[in-house]
């Protein structure tokens, strides 16, 4: 497999290329992922790592090998906008490596290129991550020769101090006030990072205080927003245009707390009980919010703001997919146990049956989502992401979006709202 390690084509020359080059793919379809179009009857020359031109197949070339495409989609590489390295070097549930070590350098190494580049993704954006991993994971970005996707990491996922949360995971950043969230931002744009999240445990000081901050500095900022703390419209006051998570959107209309109760009783549940359980809850509540004319108008209303701001959210599709059996491929927030079905002990068959028939309603939301012009992007958010991303695509087919449209998600989207859509690909 030859994977073209960029989201686009805007590197490359759309005519003939003159002088010799290294490898010509040859008769292939190329997928134009800034105007979702297949152009057909492509040759793609690449030269020193990088691509060089895109001629009609039917133009002369000279190249040192040459690939025969036979007519095959040729892709740009598939940007994961939302994974946790501390997920794939987990060695038990919420147990990761304290630090990067040197000596298993290799063994990272492979998981990445075996479980990103062997399913077509090699764009990745790690939304977390202990800031002892920082030292070590920023050296890797800034060595592109290591054969591992592309990388961009945000540093901690961003926090306030809340007195209930005296025992936050490695990967979450306190912030005192918002002196210390502005320093916290200056000391990462210092240290090389660009990208930042905004957690929905963020008070309202610290996060004003994140916002003006990464806008002064030209940082590009992701939400995490649920559990009411801020809503997502406090968020888009502020300047906030990219969200993490699709089911994030529920809080946008909802008081979880007060309804979470009235939803799990309305299903025949009294509780969640593991990572699983809460995953397929809110699949329950689209439905629920689907099937209540008031609600259904509110949703409406969050979706077309999020898509006349300009917004953006992330997926996280084939964890709840996995909760309803609805996707072939199991993936889940928890990996541990190592299972190959959702943990659903709660749920009985009648039960389960009810969740599968639900998850259509969160399919219905993702095509007017799309529709009302919000940029969905791919972000799977588990240990298994290069194969979740790739049922992603198949939920989003599912959902009624176009294929062309959803290569284009896959790829074109989550460059964008990184900022890296005009970057040259290389191989």
């Amino acid at each position: 497999m030859l994977l073209i390690q960029t989201a686009c084509w805007a590197g490359a020359v759309l005519a003939p290329a003159e002088a010799p080059c290294d490898v010509a793919l040859h008769g292939v379809a190329v997928f134009d992922s800034r105007r979702a179009q297949v152009l057909p009857g492509k040759t793609v020359l690449i030269e020193g790592g990088k691509v060089l031109a895109i001629q009609d197949a039917s133009e002369p070339f000279e190249a040192e090998q040459t690939i025969e495409g036979k007519g095959r989609l040729l892709t740009p590489g598939f940007v994961d906008t939302h994974i946790h390295l501390m997920q794939d070097f987990a060695i038990a549930r919420d147990v990761s490596p304290e630090r990067l070590e040197e000596s298993r350098r290799a063994e990272y190494f492979a998981t990445l290129a075996e479980r990103y580049i062997g399913n077509g993704t090699t764009t990745l954006v790690d939304m977390g991550q202990s800031e002892a991993w920082l030292e070590t994971s920023i050296g890797w970005i800034r060595d592109p020769s290591l054969g591992i996707p592309d990388l961009f990491v945000v540093g901690g996922a961003l926090c306030s101090i809340l007195d209930w949360d005296r025992q936050p995971p490695p990967h979450h950043v306190q912030l005192a006030d918002a002196q210390a969230a502005r320093a916290k931002v200056a000391a990462y744009q210092e240290f090389g990072i660009e990208h930042l999240k905004l957690y929905w445990k963020l008070e309202a000081p610290e996060m004003q205080a994140i916002v003006q901050e990464a806008d002064e500095r030209g940082m590009r900022l992701y939400a995490h927003i649920d559990n009411n703390i801020a809503s997502m419209r406090d968020a888009m006051e502020l300047g906030v245009r990219h969200f993490e998570h699709f089911f994030t959107l529920i809080p946008g209309i909802l008081d979880l707390g007060s309804i979470r109760p009235l939803v799990l009783r309305k299903y025949g549940l009294r509780e969640t009980r593991t990572l699983d359980e809460f995953a397929a809850s809110m699949v329950l509540f689209f439905d629920y919010i689907r099937h209540d004319e008031f609600l259904n108008v509110e949703m409406m209303a969050l979706l077309e703001e999020l898509g006349a701001s300009g917004g953006s959210i992330s997926t996280a599709l084939n964890v709840l997919a996995t909760a309803a059996g609805r996707s072939r491929v199991f993936s889940s927030f928890d990996h541990f146990p190592l299972r190959s079905e959702a943990e659903l002990p709660s749920f009985d068959q009648q039960a389960k049956e009810r969740l599968s028939r639900a998850f259509d309603s969160m399919l219905h939301y993702l095509l007017q989502a799309h529709e009302l012009g919000v940029t969905l992007r791919i972000g799977t958010d588990t240990r298994k992401g290069g194969e979740a991303l790739l049922a992603e695509l198949a939920l989003l087919v599912e959902a009624g979006i176009p294929a062309e449209e959803v290569l284009r998600i896959a790829t074109w989207n989550g460059a964008r709202c990184l900022g890296i859509e005009d970057r040259s690909g290389a191989i």
